[in-house]
């Protein structure tokens, strides 16, 4: 009777490199690791430096919309028409449809007219 052999699997982790950065082995790996590092760290900081400046403009621009919409909204206080004295009626008088002439000669049913 023969015998199997036994197969033996390797993985990338059982090869042996001296491409990996271990601390105390080669020198110039090892500057280079650290010049990589820096490298990456400035890139970094540059991404976040953007990143604050554009978060500010935002910031700005949210503000600018706030101030803008509250003119606005001051304005649309101030144009609102006065309310009528109690005494005076308000609006068409039930039951009639007056008509509303507008700039090109078309007429308008009063019906359909809103009060905000």
């Amino acid at each position: 009777m023969e015998r199997k052999k036994k197969i033996i699997r390797k993985s990338a982790s059982d090869l042996k490199s001296s491409a990996l950065t271990r601390p105390g082995s080669l020198p110039h790996k090892t500057h280079m690791r650290l010049v990589c590092l820096e490298m990456e760290r400035y890139r970094r900081a540059q991404e976040r430096d953007n990143l604050l400046a554009r978060a500010e403009r935002c910031e700005e621009r949210c503000a600018a919309i706030d101030f803008e919409v509250r003119q606005l909204m001051e304005h649309l206080a101030q144009s609102r028409p006065k309310p009528l004295p109690a005494g005076e009626p308000k609006g068409l008088p039930a039951g009639t449809r007056a008509a509303v002439r507008l700039a090109a000669n078309e007429t308008v049913d009063g019906s359909m007219l809103h009060s905000y």
